[in-house]
Formats: structure tokens, sequence, C-alpha cells
């Protein structure tokens, strides 16, 4: 059972307020405690260091590169595949003695 997400926040104004941080909290929350995923799955695109900081402090590592995949204002970029497994949030949720 996996499932994939992606997070758009729009506008620049949004950017460094947490939004993206909650918003992946509480939708990896939802896909392993109300939806019993095992896996949850996402892209990013190389050019998004901060999204992909914020899947990282999530828990989510990274699986690969998909090189090349998007054209954007006339430049090629990769997406950053990542994941996080129901074990590794589980044991996020364990304080470490």
């Amino acid at each position: 059972r996996s499932a994939s997400f992606r997070i758009a926040l729009g506008s620049s104004r949004y950017f460094g307020k947490g939004y993206g941080s909650e918003a992946t909290r509480l939708l990896i929350d939802y896909g392993f405690r109300e939806l019993k995923l095992h896996r949850i799955e996402l892209e990013v695109y190389d050019f998004n260091p901060r999204a992909q900081h914020v899947y990282e402090k999530a828990g989510f590592m990274r699986e690969g590169v998909r090189r090349d995949v998007l054209l954007w204002d006339g430049d090629y970029h990769s997406a950053i595949v990542m994941s996080i497994l129901a074990p590794e949030y589980e044991a996020r949720l364990v304080p470490m003695e």
C-alpha cells in the first residue's frame, strides 16, 4: 500500500512560514495512521532546495534521480525521488533513550 503526493504553495509570499512543513506532516500522519500505508513517495525538482530540506526533515530519504524530466524556462531540470516507509515513520515517533 503506497501513495505519492506533491505540494505547491504557489506564491513566494507563503514561503518560509512553515506551511510546507505542516502540510507534509499532516499528509504523512494521515497516510500512515488513517490509511495504513506502507510507503509514501514524492518527487521534488532539483531547483527547489527548500522543499528538499522540508522533506528530509520529515524523514524522507532520497532514492534516486530522474534526470532532465522537466523543461522550465528553457532549461532541463531533474526530479529527486524520495520516500518514507511506515517503520521509519514509527521510529521517529518513539523517543530515543
